[in-house]
């Protein structure tokens, strides 16, 4: 699977989601029969999948990255002259990041509880080099790494936790206004 600057955490689901379907007919029974349970699966899916498509994949990376101890020097002022880019190699690492969409669900004109969904990914990277500049996170040349996933709605799993697969990220990522190194 190959990257692009606008990938965003759908592009990382699975075509079927396994659990849905009884995770929404729960999320039904508890205010009645569980009526139009494929409609209401299919129409979950599509909210899950819109909601995580507006949460982009590299800028979670980046926010990620710069929570690193190592980067830490650099909020030191002296450490680069102002707008000097600095380089900085880290070998094999995890980052990791989660997502809580919530759906808003209407049974006709009646609402229902929220779906709370929990999304959490780990990316582990052989290595990658980030580039600072003016105490802020500015690019990255990342290589590739394995994502892998775990998925709920509320307690119930929606699929086994997963590995994605080997992922291509596109060398030289750019990120502006870069991140604040905290």
């Amino acid at each position: 699977m190959n990257l692009t600057p606008s990938s965003t955490l759908a592009d990382l689901l699975p075509k079927d989601l396994e659990h849905l379907g009884q995770a929404v007919e729960e999320h039904l029974k508890k205010n009645g029969p569980a009526i139009g349970l494929p409609f209401m699966e299919r129409k979950a899916t599509e909210g899950l999948r819109a909601a995580l498509d507006k949460i982009d994949l590299c800028e979670q990376l980046a926010q990620a990255w710069v929570g690193l101890k190592v980067l830490r020097a650099y909020r030191d002022p002296a450490r680069l002259a102002p707008g000097e880019i600095g380089f900085v190699e880290i070998g094999k690492h995890r980052l990791s990041f989660a997502a809580t969409p919530t759906l808003k669900v209407k049974l006709g004109e009646t609402p229902l509880p929220d779906l709370k969904f929990s999304y959490a990914l780990a990316a582990t990277f052989d290595r990658a080099t980030l580039s600072v500049r003016d105490a802020a996170l500015v690019g990255a040349d990342p290589g590739g790494c394995d994502f892998s996933m775990e998925l709920s709605c509320g307690k119930v799993p929606l699929h086994e936790p997963w590995t994605v697969a080997r992922v291509d990220i596109p060398g030289d990522l750019s990120f502006s206004p870069g991140w604040k190194i905290p």
